[in-house]
């Protein structure tokens, strides 16, 4: 998805919710960087969405979909004098290839599922999408992990802000 496909998607729920609600002032739209970070940082400086700075909780468990790596997955390529990374994947992590449903990790403060990870989201003001993927290791699933959105891609998805104006 394009951010132009999002905010022609925000802009005909605009439109069907004005139909149905006529009395109701009510706008959507892709949210603005400033507003996708407080939406997943919530009142928090923390690194990642929920309030902390592990991607696994106490019991082990991961806290985000995204691509496990470990040591064995990192090679310096002697030819590029370069770091690489080589997909190794075995039972030793919790590797996702996919996105994952909805509820499969815990929300943040507002109740917001999956802001760091699963897919990266767009944002208005920029040709960024935020948050990283399921396709990211866990360095790029920070609040403020950005990476380029000017083409659709698997691993970037998009969330609705939704203003009321008037009930």
């Amino acid at each position: 998805m394009t951010l132009k496909q999002a905010t022609s998607y925000a802009n005909w729920l605009t439109e069907i919710f004005a139909l149905r609600d006529q009395d109701a002032k009510v706008t959507f739209s892709v949210p603005t960087k400033k507003q996708w970070i407080r939406a997943a940082r919530g009142e928090s400086s923390h690194t990642y969405a929920w309030k902390g700075i592990y991607l696994r909780n106490s019991k082990g468990v991961y806290l985000s979909n995204f691509k496990g790596l470990s040591a064995e997955d990192i090679h310096f390529n002697e030819i590029t004098k370069k770091y690489e990374i080589y997909d190794t994947s075995s039972d030793l992590h919790d590797v996702a290839t996919i996105t994952s449903p909805a509820k499969s990790y815990y929300p943040n403060e507002f109740g917001i599922y999956n802001m760091c990870g699963n897919v990266a989201e767009l944002v208005s003001d920029d040709t960024v999408a935020m948050g990283g993927s399921w396709n990211d290791p866990g360095y790029d699933v920070r609040v403020e992990s950005e990476q380029p959105a000017t083409e659709p891609k698997s691993t970037i998805g998009f969330r609705v802000v939704v203003v009321i104006e008037e009930l």
